[in-house]
């Protein structure tokens, strides 16, 4: 395994061992720290798998998926942001968008900007602001990378995506260990929210490190966890890998499994 990866995995499971205990002493029920352990031992077997998927795949899935839940997820006060698997219900576009980020970088061209499009639109839709600010910035670094065209539309479309989100609002009240953790740590002056975010940080942006093909692709995904964890840091939004969740951790694991494969010819 890659250097880079390696830290990434050690800082991720550090971050859980950390914020979990922080939970349970908070009091939080101790079944949320062991879903989430199960969520990395389940997403770090998928990594590996989803190491042989082609890019194309795993660009398409993320706006089929947030599609999937906004037509017949289950429905909270009107707002349908999960699918249901295995009798758990799990946030559609955060299992799915780490690896978008990944994807959007390696296809590029027109096919990768209308995918932006459709999951932009579902993140508007949802309305998902933590998310659709996420897209926009790791499109965003994917455009000093890569200026062309269509990435140029894609980011205009994810930015638009983000401020008709913050403007809608979420409807939903925060729910306690997932949204406002971070806030939460910091109000009870514990370590484990500098701790938490340093690792955080650590595990979000190894993957810019990676060479050989690899280092743009974790350059977008470092601008993805960057947008999701500045949007928790703005509001009540969930602080992904430090809060209860199993989909932010696996989709952080299958992102990792995309950036284990270089990229290919037709992968730019």
């Amino acid at each position: 395994m890659h250097r880079p990866i390696s830290v990434c995995v050690i800082a991720l499971s550090a971050t859980l061992l950390v914020s979990g205990w922080w939970m349970v002493s908070a009091g939080a029920p101790i079944s949320y720290a062991f879903v989430n352990l199960a969520a990395l031992i389940a997403g770090l077997v998928l990594a590996f798998a989803i190491a042989r998927v082609p890019a194309k795949a795993a660009l398409i899935a993320p706006a089929a998926l947030g599609a999937l839940a906004l037509a017949f997820g289950p429905s909270i006060d009107g707002v349908h942001r999960w699918v249901a698997l295995g009798g758990i219900s799990i946030h559609a576009t955060m299992l799915a968008g780490p690896c978008f980020a990944v994807a959007f970088q390696r296809i590029g061209g027109w096919p990768a900007s209308l995918a932006t499009v459709a999951f932009a639109a579902v993140t508007a839709l949802q309305p998902d602001f933590g998310m659709a600010l996420a897209l926009a910035c790791s499109v965003a670094v994917t455009l000093l990378v890569r200026r062309d065209l269509p990435t140029l539309v894609a980011l205009a479309c994810a930015a638009l995506a983000a401020v008709w989100a913050a403007w809608r609002g979420d409807p939903l009240s925060a729910v306690p260990f997932v949204e406002g953790v971070m806030q939460r740590m910091a109000s009870d002056h514990s370590p484990a929210a500098l701790i938490s975010l340093a690792l955080l940080a650590l595990a979000t942006t190894a993957p810019a490190l990676l060479r050989e093909g690899r280092q743009a692709g974790g350059l977008a995904f470092a601008g993805y966890s960057v947008g999701l964890v500045g949007a928790s840091l703005i509001g009540p939004l969930p602080t992904p890998l430090v809060g209860y969740g199993a989909a932010p951790i696996l989709g952080y694991c299958l992102a990792l499994g995309l950036l284990i494969r270089p990229s290919s010819a037709t992968e730019r």
